[in-house]
């Protein structure tokens, strides 16, 4: 229907370029913005037909609709990882987490060696959908209130075998299970990780608590200790602002 559109008498050579390059153009290689484009060119000239008007505003309302309905779901997120961060720092003492790469998901090819990389499509899309940063500044806030401490673990747990300690590899049925190479489980591969975790974790738990609150309170006094500071150089600047200079004090007594 727009590449039946007649060129009328005085158009600028831009939108009548604009429209032969849409003509050309397969409808699927159109894009929506291209045509809110032409819409807006040709109602500035009074010429264009009322099917597309229409077709305009459906497609803002379709587009509002989306709008609103991607910001209500990132709220329920928002608000289903904050009432989860707070149930976990009133039930435990200590949280740990483990630090993700998420930069290195979002690569499909391994610059290094030219191969594809071991994350796959539908692994890249919900590292945006999970927002697991999201996730963890939740937990962060949440321990502050409740007085939990919140401790990074580093180091491999999903290519280890948490029953023996040997190699895992992915499992060739199942990307989500883990078959272990020297024992020969078969392991999940969010539980495997989790109970690595927590072995790694426990036998330092204590000193690594310990170690957490000596440091939050370091910084919390040298944070008091800067706002002293400035406060401090915030009263000598207004006291030397009120205070006359010698030459002032010289022309007042003269």
């Amino acid at each position: 229907m727009v590449k039946e559109i007649a060129i009328g008498a005085g158009w600028p050579e831009d939108l009548v370029e604009e429209l032969k390059a849409i003509r050309r153009l397969p409808p699927q290689h159109v894009a929506i913005r291209r045509l809110h484009r032409l819409c807006r060119a040709l109602s500035e000239l009074d010429g264009s037909p009322d099917w597309l008007e229409q077709w305009r505003k459906a497609d803002r309302l379709r587009w509002q609709e989306a709008a609103h309905g991607a910001r209500r779901a990132r709220n329920a997120r928002k608000d289903f990882y904050r009432t989860l961060a707070i149930e976990l720092a009133r039930s435990y003492d200590a949280i740990i987490i483990e630090p993700l790469g998420l930069a290195a998901a979002a690569k499909k090819i391994d610059e290094q060696t030219g191969e594809r990389s071991e994350f796959a499509r539908k692994a890249r899309a919900g590292r945006t959908v999970a927002a697991l940063y999201e996730l963890e500044m939740a937990i962060r806030w949440a321990a502050a209130k409740c007085g939990s401490a919140v401790l990074e673990l580093t180091g491999e747990t999903a290519t280890y075998c948490s029953v023996c300690g040997g190699s895992a590899m992915q499992s060739v049925e199942n990307s989500q299970e883990l078959d272990c190479t020297n024992c020969g489980a078969r392991l999940d591969r969010k539980l495997n990780g989790a109970a690595i975790a927590w072995k790694m974790a426990n036998d330092q738990r204590e000193d690594a608590v310990t170690d957490f609150w000596l440091n939050a309170r370091a910084a919390r006094e040298s944070q008091v200790a800067k706002k002293l500071e400035k406060k401090e150089r915030i009263l000598a600047a207004r006291r030397s602002a009120r205070t006359p200079s010698d030459h002032e004090s010289t022309d007042t007594s003269a």
